[in-house]
């Protein structure tokens, strides 16, 4: 059974400022019926990764400071906007005794929109990603949600896969993007020499939408960044470059900090979409007064207005990454923040621009 942190007492006030904090965000994006739904779904996640409820357990750094939810507002070059959280949730006590797997089966259903086979499909990714996870693994599997003009409400369930080998990846992606984008993944994997950190799905009222792989890099990697990113299928790596070079520029670029890559394949076109996120503090941008001037740079070479309010950012959070994507003609980039939860929230105001994309 999933309760929320509620039903323990703690958490709650949290938790209750955060539901007020997302509700001012979604505003304008979904339709009254489906921002209910959306708002009901963070209601419960943001609890349960806010409960403290009896003895912890060891939990992922979703946030370097341990902060159990993150959100990300994503803007393109078509002057649209998106919204979306992700939660540490940890399985309860009374789930320790073995049962945490079907625990977390079971709130995938309240995450993932109804849609026609969505229980065969969640029974086939749960048993295949958590079968034989390491009992030392910090986290298994991060749940989410998203909202957006131009589509309906969606549910994430993002998989732990570091200790998935490339033949078990095989077997559970070629279902559902098919043999051709496993093996560009694949490819494109052994081609930068990084293995699989994690598998992210993303479900809407008509079944999985997409399916994103990240990988971490290494020093190396990251010394050699252009290099890296040039082994994108489909030339996604020139324009990631390009978008970097604009964002960060030749001295900001000599601090080489943290970086994640991820490749992901929209169902059912199985068009490829290529991104890379920063870890911003690392890159020397630790605040939004140090993020706005990127942003900036971002949108108006995509000919956007950047809106006034925006610089100040969502007061209450702070920056975590900024991430930065390609696909097709398409273009997006991805502001990353995390709740102070000891102060007030006040949203971020979308630009003008975006506010009836």
């Amino acid at each position: 059974m999933i309760e929320t942190a509620s039903r323990h007492g703690e958490g709650t006030d949290a938790a209750a400022r955060l539901i007020g904090f997302m509700g001012e965000l979604s505003e304008t994006l979904l339709p009254a019926a489906e921002r209910a739904d959306f708002l009901v779904l963070f209601s419960l996640l943001s609890s349960l990764a806010l409960d403290q409820s009896g003895k912890p357990r060891q939990r992922a750094a979703l946030c370097s400071d341990g902060t159990p939810l993150e959100f990300s507002l994503a803007l393109d070059d078509r002057g649209r906007h998106a919204l979306r959280f992700v939660c540490d949730v940890g399985a309860p006590p009374q789930a320790w005794d073995g049962s945490e797997d079907q625990w977390f089966r079971e709130l995938a259903d309240r995450v993932a929109p109804r849609f026609d086979g969505r229980t065969e499909m969640l029974d086939r990714l749960f048993a295949a990603h958590l079968a034989g996870a390491p009992a030392a693994m910090p986290f298994k599997v991060w749940f989410g949600g998203g909202a957006a003009h131009d589509g309906p409400r969606t549910g994430l369930i993002y998989f732990n896969s570091e200790w998935l080998a490339a033949a078990d990846l095989v077997a559970i992606l070629t279902p559902h993007i098919g043999a051709d984008a496993t093996a560009t993944y694949l490819e494109w994997a052994r081609s930068i020499d990084a293995r699989c950190a994690g598998v992210a799905y993303d479900f809407d009222a008509a079944g999985l939408r997409k399916t994103k792989l990240y990988v971490r890099l290494d020093a190396a990697h990251i010394r050699n960044l252009p290099s890296t990113l040039a082994h994108f299928p489909s030339g996604a790596g020139a324009r990631l470059e390009t978008l970097f070079d604009q964002a960060f520029g030749a001295v900001a670029r000599a601090r080489r900090g943290g970086a994640m890559l991820a490749l992901g394949f929209a169902t059912p076109s199985g068009a490829p979409e290529a991104s890379a996120y920063f870890h911003l503090e690392s890159w020397g941008l630790p605040d939004f007064a140090a993020l706005t001037p990127v942003v900036q740079r971002l949108l108006g070479g995509w000919g956007t207005d950047f809106g006034s309010e925006v610089p100040e950012g969502p007061r209450g959070c702070a920056p975590t990454l900024l991430s930065l994507s390609a696909s097709g003609e398409r273009e997006r980039l991805a502001i990353y923040f995390k709740p102070r939860l000891t102060v007030r929230l006040v949203p971020i105001v979308a630009p003008a621009a975006m506010a009836t994309s």
